[in-house]
């Protein structure tokens, strides 16, 4: 399973502590030392050293003192009790013991995570029995990377950074949208780097940099030429030094509402710091990127993964609705389930009742390509999951299709993932 929450430590004596503080939040001041990336827990955490046939999960799984001050969160108890559910299956299909899973079964554990949603970091889907992975992808569009004009201002007093997906070998320009309430010019300097994550600002190995001229009360998008050969299909980031009085406007997603490109992380780095901290994910800088990147194709649906990681991994259409993504082989298969995973924002943290996320998708139908013709095999109506599984009747097609007719709120078509089976 994984995890994310930061080191949330909480002293002997809580409230009785009088005017000391009864615990040191993993933000503010204290992000440097007690925040965390998201990390890998391990199944062994999960047994008894000395009771042989027991999963223990949730605040009761084993760890340090320290790592149990990020491990005991609710959230992160959910996913680590579906890794045992997941777990207990295959000890009761072997016949072994928690002990054997491990020693015998584990990458058939972790497939069996991945096809019920789960995540597992650093583990992708390689399951042999997915007809998807052997096939070709297309779609009725796809989005490129993009912003729309940003609204909000926020001051450069401090140095802040933005992270966006690249599909090519090169960035020619970024530009940034800045506004300046300075009565003269200031010349700015923007530099690049790397991101192995989509959560990842340790870097500081600069791949290039530029600078460019902000012009006193100005307001509107400034371009700087950096140039730069990158790995293609990789996540990159750009910061601006501090400079106070320029403001890098920036597009807040509102509650309930949902956002045109899903949104790279935004850090700050705080005065007096190292280490960047993020913003969260419901906030986008205003950045523009040349060449185009063309970060959400079809073949994103059957790459192996889906959660936006090390690369976005998802389709969108490009503002269509209906829309529709293929798989399709060059012989014809034998399947009878189909298994989707829809955006549900994963990033972005809601308690409004009833409330179901815009990006999702509510109405579509799965089509099979039986005898050069599209049959409808399944499909939902009023949807607001995000993993969706169906099984039919048994045939043997040439593609599959999913075609979405209408989503909770957005304007275009979101999957992450198609698995295609015979079961």
């Amino acid at each position: 399973a994984n995890g994310a929450w930061g080191i949330d430590l909480h002293f002997p004596g809580g409230i009785l502590l009088g005017e000391e503080k009864p615990f040191v939040p993993p933000h503010g001041g204290a992000f440097e030392k007690l925040g965390t990336l998201p990390y890998g827990i391990g199944l062994k955490s999960l047994y008894s050293r000395n009771v042989e046939n027991m999963f223990a999960v949730g605040r009761n799984m084993s760890s340090s003192y320290i790592a149990f001050c990020s491990s005991r969160v609710l959230s992160t108890g959910c996913v680590v009790g579906q890794a045992a559910g997941v777990a207990a299956g295959v000890c009761k299909k072997y016949g072994v013991l928690p002990r054997g899973v491990v020693k015998e079964h584990m990458k058939e554990c972790q497939q069996l995570i991945l096809r019920q949603d789960g995540n597992v970091p650093g583990v992708e889907n390689e399951d042999p029995n997915d007809l998807a992975r052997s096939a070709t992808a297309s779609a009725s569009s796809e989005m490129v990377f993009g912003m729309g004009e940003p609204v909000t201002a926020h001051e450069m007093a401090i140095p802040r950074a933005q992270l966006f997906p690249v599909s090519g070998d090169r960035i020619e320009t970024v530009s940034v949208y800045l506004q300046s309430k300075l009565d003269h010019d200031v010349e700015m300097k923007m530099t690049l780097r790397a991101a192995g994550q989509v959560w990842d600002f340790r870097s500081r190995e600069d791949m290039g940099e530029a600078k460019a001229v902000v012009k006193a009360g100005s307001d509107g998008w400034v371009e700087f030429k950096l140039g730069a050969n990158v790995k293609p299909r990789g996540l990159y980031w750009v910061w601006l030094g501090g400079m106070a009085g320029v403001y890098w406007k920036a597009i807040a997603v509102p509650r309930g509402e949902s956002h045109a490109t899903p949104p790279g992380c935004v850090a700050a780095q705080k005065m007096g710091k190292t280490r960047w901290e993020q913003l969260g994910t419901g906030l986008c800088m205003g950045l523009k990127v040349t060449p185009e990147s063309k970060a959400y194709g079809a073949g994103n649906v059957n790459t192996g993964t889906h959660r936006p990681d090390r690369w976005t991994n998802i389709w969108m259409s490009d503002n269509e609705l209906p829309a529709w993504v293929e798989l399709k082989w060059e012989e014809k298969k034998k399947l009878n389930t189909v298994v989707l995973a829809f955006d549900t924002n994963t990033g972005r943290r809601e308690d409004l009742p009833y409330f179901r996320y815009p990006d999702c998708v509510k109405d579509y139908d799965v089509e099979a390509m039986v005898g050069g013709e599209w049959k409808v095999v399944a499909g939902g109506r009023g949807n607001y999951l995000r993993r969706c599984e169906h099984r039919f009747e048994r045939m043997e097609a040439e593609a599959v299709r999913v075609k979405v007719l209408a989503t909770n709120g957005a304007k275009m078509a979101r999957v992450y993932e198609v698995r295609v089976y015979d079961v």
